[in-house]
């Protein structure tokens, strides 16, 4: 199996909403953030210290070459403090547990725990970012973990499934630790829609669709569809004295974040 899903978890987001954005993302050099590289960090010495391998000390040497700083500690700390909280007795759990689905579709899922005596899943993912706050309702990353996870368990029996996000560097109304529950019929339904997203991804002609969800494409500094969105929304003027349609600018001023990260990534790119 290679060390990238052709199409991962963490991109789900992207290529639901974008069938052709992992084709033309597989020309593009896949290159890591310092961003990226505290966040894997912060994951493996959170999975290190719940596994017992380790204490949350300052200075531990990271995979990725960050050591552990007290803002590193005191965030997976929030993250380690709930998953000890939400383990009982005769759960079966597991950290940074390989989940597959095919040969195009797996990754790795942060938390897992299963309730025998219930029939109860959780899945929690940590978030180590502090720029953009991650939803937990109906987040496509930890359904496809529920998804894949529900498959591992086969017929032990599922009754409902719990997603969680833990994001203790950014603010948001509901706090660093937020759940979503959905039962396993609702589950199933979400994989009919995942196969639709799968299968669209397979087609030669595979659509290109820019929108919120290309922040973090690697492949938008080459996007064709990007390039045509932002000619196009240049060509509009607006400008004091002008007349102009009020939907229009509204839907000007949606485009713009998408633009400036083309730019952006042009730049970075060139």
């Amino acid at each position: 199996m290679a060390d990238h899903a052709k199409l991962s978890p963490s991109a789900s987001k992207m290529w639901i909403a974008c069938p052709g954005q992992p084709t033309l993302a597989a020309t593009c050099e896949n290159r890591s953030s310092s961003y990226a590289d505290e966040g894997t960090d912060a994951h493996w010495i959170g999975s290190e210290i719940l596994l017992g391998k380790r204490k949350p000390v300052l200075g531990i040497k990271c995979p990725k070459g960050n050591e552990t700083t007290l803002d590193m500690l005191k965030a997976v700390n929030v993250y380690v403090a709930e998953v000890r909280s939400q383990i009982q007795d005769g759960d079966d759990w597991d950290v940074e547990q390989r989940l597959v689905y095919s040969d195009e579709l797996w990754g790795t899922a942060d938390f897992v725990r299963y309730r025998p005596g219930t029939g109860e899943l959780l899945v929690i993912d940590y978030k180590h970012g502090s720029g953009v706050p991650v939803e937990v309702e109906n987040n496509p990353q930890t359904l496809i973990y529920g998804l894949m996870k529900a498959k591992h368990l086969g017929n032990r029996g599922l009754t409902k499934i719990t997603f969680g996000i833990v994001q203790p560097r950014c603010e948001h109304p509901d706090g660093p630790v937020r759940y979503w529950s959905v039962d396993a019929v609702e589950l199933m339904g979400f994989e009919d829609k995942l196969v639709d997203a799968i299968e669209a991804t397979r087609k030669p002609d595979a659509a290109l669709n820019p929108g919120t969800h290309c922040r973090w494409c690697p492949a938008k500094a080459i996007c064709p569809a990007m390039k045509k969105l932002a000619a196009e929304t240049v060509q509009k003027d607006f400008a004091p004295g002008l007349p102009y349609e009020p939907a229009e600018l509204a839907a000007t001023l949606e485009k713009l974040p998408i633009i400036e990260s083309w730019v952006k990534a042009t730049r970075e790119f060139a």
